[in-house]
């Protein structure tokens, strides 16, 4: 198994940043978020999907790898899966926020589930945290980082540096919205 980074490079972190803060495109920021938010915990892919109460998914932005099969990953995802997703029953279930690993939010026996061998075992992945974001009450924001078969589980540390950014991290998620309803408001008129 090959190990994680040892420690956290927080000058690489503040400079990514510094690249979505100057991004006046919203979907280049979010891009270079996903990047950085990657790079923090040594996550090898990601995906940021809006939940719209009543509607399916939609996700915005991704960054897989090669071996990722974007069809099984999204399209069967977004066909009717995600409403299985523990992830997704967290943010509405629970409207909870804040970063939560699979082992968190799983129902017992989720290992055991159709599920997790279509998402989770054919896919490769060995762990998985997702930033949960309340962006208003029919909204929700979430950020999937994977880590795959051949790297290490994250750690409590992975996550307790992901809810540390966490307020940061929704005010960017809440800008990008804000943006994105008033582009689709000039774009009417």
């Amino acid at each position: 198994m090959l190990m994680k980074k040892s420690s956290t490079d927080w000058n690489k972190w503040h400079q990514d940043l510094a690249k979505v803060l100057q991004n006046t495109d919203q979907t280049n920021g979010l891009t270079v978020l996903l990047y950085a938010l990657e790079n923090l915990v040594d996550a090898s892919s990601g995906l940021v999907t809006k939940y719209v109460t009543g509607e399916k998914p939609e996700i915005t932005h991704q960054r897989l790898l090669a071996s990722e099969s974007k069809q099984l990953q999204i399209s069967n995802y977004s066909s009717g899966a995600y409403l299985l997703d523990p992830f997704y029953r967290k943010a509405f279930d629970d409207k909870a926020e804040g970063a939560f690993s699979i082992k968190m939010v799983a129902p017992n026996g989720f290992e055991d589930s159709e599920y997790f061998n279509l998402f989770y075992k054919r896919l490769g992945f060995s762990d998985e945290i997702c930033l949960l974001i309340q962006l208003n009450d029919s909204e929700v924001a979430s950020i999937s980082l994977v880590r795959h078969v051949a790297m290490a589980r994250f750690s409590q540390q992975d996550i307790n540096k992901l809810n540390t950014i966490f307020p940061l991290i929704k005010s960017i998620m809440l800008k990008s919205v804000s943006y994105t309803h008033l582009r689709a408001h000039e774009t009417k008129a």
